[in-house]
């Protein structure tokens, strides 16, 4: 039978709301799917409103029927049942209108409660309550800060998203459950960190642009690959050997000439919406690494100069000289937007004269700001953020990259919780934990594409599964904490070997590269505050202020920062971890454990690399230690989190920006070149 006057109605595919059109088909209003009409429920007026989409349409029961069969999997007749159900609770409210995420609340509701669990994710509609838009539409109209309103709202939507389809729900209840804690859930597509070399934006261009032809242009060049590589990672990405591979450009000039394009690179990295969230390192070398040694040069317009890197040893110190220069001043200005800087620090720092002046200057900056970190290569290997370099044999400088895809971090005081003190059962847990972070990391792994750069080839990718809370952990096994006993050091490197040896296993498996790392801070407090809620035991090992309910456990392998412990004690003991754990490790220190004299910082410096396996140092010029909590704040008199005066400010902490703080990069801020 064919009707003049009969309406065009789309068929969707459903897949990211109600609405989701791709071809037309001829439906009518009173035409059904199994054979009952439409309006059997009286649902022939009923409007459904689209609000993602802007738009409303007649109720359509085929639209219903379609969306049980393609989004959750069920068959043509048990579909129909449910959606006779759903017209039912339609009908039974009887409005005129109702909005496609409500309609699809209404299916889920059905589904879930006839037992389709697994199929009622299909439906789950991800947002954001009014409350919550409207306290970030608040927070950021204060701040003069519109677009940080736009990506808050989507950080949240897109951490609702992974945890209700990109993680099965075994990962995703054993995240909310305190177990793991997944890093990066506001960007489940991305990768969590990266180093790149700058040699492939000296020898091709950036885009279109030619390779550059001297120091202020690679300075944009380099500013530019920042902002393209950005959206590809939620957390750092480091530019290895950046003054070494920079000495080619600033070669002959004086201080005068390389401090200007020192100012233009920082300022052009620091102008990066990366650099704004913290997120770029500049990886700065005192020598020449051993990977680079034999390998050519390249210079101006991507041409090799005839040379290697080992010739341009003076050039390169030089330049990372001027930049701590550089980073010294503008951090005393108060801009926030600034790189990190990490020092690469060889044998040859403390006994090469050149050397040893430029690693004294960097003690100086650090004992004033903070900056730079040290980091120690003793050997021939060279330690950088996502892994290390091998300098046996010339780095290949083009394909260089290293990419760390994913972090799931291991609680380890909810495991010896879980245990109730038999130890073969906390190793049971323990186990079962790292099976689990593997396979978030394999779930998370298929929502990402393989990202290729021009001359790099496919990314290498590291699967980082870290630690936090060692300390506590062997504190409920041992009753001693890691400083205390030599027994519970011994129980903490057990631990950690048999976690790096179970992520040797997991690789072999999975075709993985699986890394042992520690853990981020924000895991720290967030397994803290549930082990209080669901451990009745928790409430004599968590740290913080309890009234407000902020807690915290010790983070990563360290010793919590208020043991009574010397510095050098501290990381004796710390550094002993740093064997089994190849991804970054940090050793903390606040400024009154070194002490703000230069001598105090360069003497710790040196004993720590001649007598210790400590790979990274980091100088907290700006926090101390709360005396009643034992957390590093900052270091404004009072503890941010228990209230306690801490009886001191350190000249690290910043200036407030709306002090009339002057313009980054004016001429008055630098001061003339000192000898």
């Amino acid at each position: 039978m064919i009707m003049r006057d009969k309406p065009v109605y789309r068929l969707p595919s459903m897949r990211g709301g109600i609405m989701s059109d791709n071809r037309d088909v001829g439906v009518s209003p009173s035409e059904t799917v199994s054979g009952t009409p439409e309006n059997v429920h009286g649902l022939d007026r009923l409007v459904v409103d689209s609000l993602r989409r802007g738009r409303s349409e007649p109720y359509s029961r085929r639209r219903v029927v379609e969306t049980f069969e393609k989004e959750c999997g069920l068959d043509h007749v048990v579909a129909d049942a449910f959606t006779n159900a759903v017209e039912a609770a339609l009908a039974e409210r009887g409005e005129p209108r109702i909005t496609s995420s409500e309609l699809r609340s209404l299916m889920a509701a059905e589904l879930r409660a006839r037992g389709f669990g697994t199929a009622r994710r299909n439906l789950q509609v991800h947002g954001l309550s009014r409350r919550r838009l409207e306290e970030y539409a608040r927070i950021n109209s204060s701040a003069s800060m519109p677009v940080y309103f736009a990506r808050a709202t989507a950080a949240d939507v897109l951490h609702s998203y992974a945890l209700g389809v990109v993680y099965s729900p075994e990962i995703a209840e054993a995240h909310l459950d305190g177990i793991i804690h997944i890093e990066g859930l506001r960007t489940p597509s991305r990768n969590i960190a990266g180093v790149y070399a700058i040699e492939p934006v000296k020898k091709f261009g950036i885009g279109y642009a030619p390779p550059a032809r001297d120091a202020r242009e690679l300075g944009a060049h380099v500013a530019a690959f920042l902002s393209n590589v950005s959206e590809m990672y939620s957390g750092p990405i480091g530019q290895a050997f950046l003054n070494v591979l920079f000495a080619p450009f600033v070669a002959g000039m004086d201080y005068s000439g390389m401090r200007r394009e020192a100012e233009a690179l920082v300022f052009n990295v620091s102008r990066t919406d990366l650099a704004r969230r913290g997120k770029v390192v500049l990886d700065l070398h005192a020598g020449i690494p051993h990977c680079l040694r034999d390998v050519t040069a390249l210079g101006p317009n991507g041409m090799p100069m005839g040379k290697t890197y080992s010739d341009y040893s003076s050039e390169s110190r030089e330049f990372a000289w001027v930049l701590l220069d550089v980073l010294r001043d503008v951090f005393k200005a108060g801009d926030p937007a600034l790189p990190k800087a990490v020092l690469h620090l060889s044998a040859s720092g403390f006994s090469n004269p050149a050397e040893h002046d430029f690693v004294r200057f960097a003690c100086t900056v650090a004992a004033q700001v903070g900056l730079p970190e040290f980091r120690f290569d003793r050997t021939e290997v060279s330690f950088l953020p996502c892994g290390s370099v091998d300098g046996s044999a010339p780095l290949d400088l083009e394909r260089f990259r290293m990419t760390v895809a994913g972090s799931v971090v291991l609680n380890l005081p909810q495991a010896a919780y879980r245990a109730g003190g038999n130890i073969e059962k906390f190793w049971f847990e323990l186990d079962r934990a790292a099976d689990l972070a593997s396979h978030a990391h394999v779930e998370k792994l298929a929502t990402m594409r393989a990202e290729t750069l021009r001359g790099s080839g496919k990314v290498s990718r590291e699967f980082a599964i870290a630690v936090t809370g060692l300390n506590e952990c062997v504190l409920h096994l041992t009753g001693s904490e890691l400083h205390e006993a030599e027994d519970a050091h011994a129980a903490g490197l057990r631990i950690l070997a048999f976690i790096e040896i179970k992520c040797r296993d997991l690789s072999e498996k999975s075709g993985l590269s699986f890394k042992l790392a520690e853990g981020a801070t924000d895991a720290t407090r967030r397994f803290a505050e549930i082990d209080h809620k669901r451990f009745s035991e928790a409430a004599r090992y968590v740290r913080g202020d309890k009234v407000r309910g902020a807690f915290f456990y010790t983070s990563g392998a360290g010793l919590r920062a208020d043991a009574p412990v010397d510095v050098l004690r501290r990381i004796r003991v710390e550094s002993t971890f740093h064997r089994v754990l190849p991804m970054r490790t940090v050793v903390a220190l606040s400024e009154e454990e070194t002490g703000t004299a230069i001598d105090g910082v360069f003497r710790v410096l040196e004993k720590t690399f001649k007598r210790t396996e400590a790979r990274h140092i980091a100088i907290r010029t700006d926090a101390s230690i709360c005396r009643t909590c034992g957390g590093y704040y900052p270091a404004l008199g009072t503890c941010s989190t228990c209230g306690a005066d801490s009886g001191r400010k350190t000249k690290g902490a910043r200036k407030d920006k709306r002090a009339g703080k002057p313009k980054m990069y004016q001429p008055s801020l630098f001061p003339e070149p000192r000898e």
